[in-house]
């Protein structure tokens, strides 16, 4: 009897042994049928027979490849709609439908349905409407790219997590956050990157804009934001770029404190209504290699010891730069 026990415990062992094995062999079966349901027309070698975790553009997890995690599809020709049936792959990491033809506008659920997304990138299709609010985005949410869509409306700063590092939404109709600008966008102190160009943003720049102290490009060019620069900017001291052209912005430049933007290497403040003497503390900026601030009310001119320097007014960046 003790032989047959021994024996029945060593199968038993070697059944639970293989298990993770035979989970091995095939993915999650909703999120094989959720996959196969998504309305893309595009030359995909998705086919019904086989593994979802060996299709292009799929990544299972990488335990047991059972779960789908990554759905990566930039610039595969995709046109359709992005349907519910996104949301139904609750377990997906990084979510990139970029560079494609893609139509409509997005589920209502999109970012309350998956926990744990750290990457959303829909950037260069023709999306329209609303960006859906989130009553739980992802504590995890890094990166944030709508741009070059047709969004518009308010965008949601339920969906503004602390641990975002990326956030571009440039080149939509957007016109606001739902509440003041600045209370959602202050307090990504993780932030490094914010992209808010060629949009419809009206008012003031967010006064405590300077509480993003990791911000190393800024650009907001082309809206119409108003009132002065904030006081507070100069305490992103990190920041490389800052695009502020085409906008209403107003008040005298001469008091601001430009010193402290000692990694600042473009600096557009062209096409506003800012009006004295060009600041003296640009001088201080060391790392600076292209500026612009025609088409202002401005006096006075960059020092010899700076326009010497020929790429300062010549920067991929800023093509053909005026400086006066």
């Amino acid at each position: 009897m003790e032989d047959v026990s021994a024996t029945q415990l060593l199968l038993l062992s070697a059944l639970l042994f293989l298990l993770p094995c035979s989970a091995y062999d095939a993915c999650d079966e909703l999120d094989h049928d959720d996959l196969l349901s998504l309305p893309f027309k595009a030359p995909l070698n998705w086919s019904a027979s086989t593994d979802c975790c060996l299709w292009d553009g799929i990544i299972c997890d990488p335990l047991y490849h059972i779960r789908v995690i990554r759905l990566w599809l930039p610039k595969r020709g995709l046109s359709g709609v992005v349907s519910s049936a996104v949301t139904n792959l609750t377990r997906l990491t990084h979510l990139n439908l970029s560079h494609n033809s893609l139509l409509g506008s997005l589920p209502d659920d999109l970012l309350s349905s998956l926990p744990s997304l750290q990457v959303i990138d829909l950037s260069l299709n023709r999306l329209i409407g609303h960006f859906p609010p989130s009553s739980n985005a992802s504590n995890h949410l890094q990166i944030i790219n709508l741009s070059s869509n047709f969004f518009n409306g308010a965008i949601p700063s339920s969906v503004l997590v602390p641990s975002i590092s990326i956030y571009k939404v440039s080149n939509n109709s957007f016109s606001s956050f739902s509440g003041h600008i600045g209370d959602g966008i202050v307090k990504l102190t993780n932030l490094n990157i914010l992209e808010l160009h060629s949009n419809q943003f009206s008012r003031k720049i967010p006064s405590h804009i300077g509480n993003l102290s990791m911000l190393e490009k800024l650009l907001l060019h082309t809206n119409n934001f108003t009132g002065p620069l904030p006081s507070s900017l100069p305490n992103c001291k990190i920041l490389s770029s800052l695009n502020l052209r085409v906008n209403n912005l107003t008040g005298e430049l001469s008091a601001f404190k430009f010193s402290t933007l000692q990694r600042l290497a473009t600096l557009d403040l062209g096409n506003n209504n800012f009006i004295g003497e060009l600041p003296q503390s640009l001088y201080s900026c060391k790392s600076l290699t292209a500026i612009r601030y025609g088409s202002n009310q401005l006096t006075g001119e960059m020092s010899p010891g700076v326009v010497e320097f020929s790429v300062f007014t010549h920067c991929p960046s800023f093509p053909s730069l005026p400086t006066t």
